[in-house]
């Protein structure tokens, strides 16, 4: 959906640049409806340091993605999640809260996601 590598096209003269556009295919070809916006999500929770734990608040997510707004990222999270009654997801990420605040919301990559990473 936000491809632009689609079709033929030349190699890239940098290595981590075609190895990005490799990535790009392979995420292409499993979700092709997945949006540039909800793979930076995706990544986002992915590169959660080992040594802060396995789930990270939406809060701190939102924190992080200079632009994006709460509402926008929770909505990227429940579609990369379990999804909508409507819209199934895509199951890349498992949700928590927090039970001490039902309002605080906890994501981790699932394992689904782990092996697309």
């Amino acid at each position: 959906m936000f491809f632009f590598f689609l079709g033929a096209r030349e190699p890239f003269d940098s290595p981590e640049l075609e190895r990005f556009a490799q990535a790009l295919d392979i995420v292409q070809r499993r979700y092709p409806a997945m949006t540039i916006g909800q793979l930076s999500t995706l990544l986002r929770v992915g590169l959660v340091p080992e040594g802060e734990g396995q789930y990270v608040s939406v809060s701190d997510i939102v924190a992080h993605s200079p632009g994006q707004k709460y509402p926008t990222i929770a909505r990227q999270i429940d579609q990369l999640g379990d999804g909508t009654e409507k819209n199934p997801g895509l199951r890349l990420l498992e949700k928590e809260s927090d039970p001490e605040d039902r309002r605080g919301r906890y994501v981790a990559i699932s394992e689904q996601g782990k092996n697309l990473l």
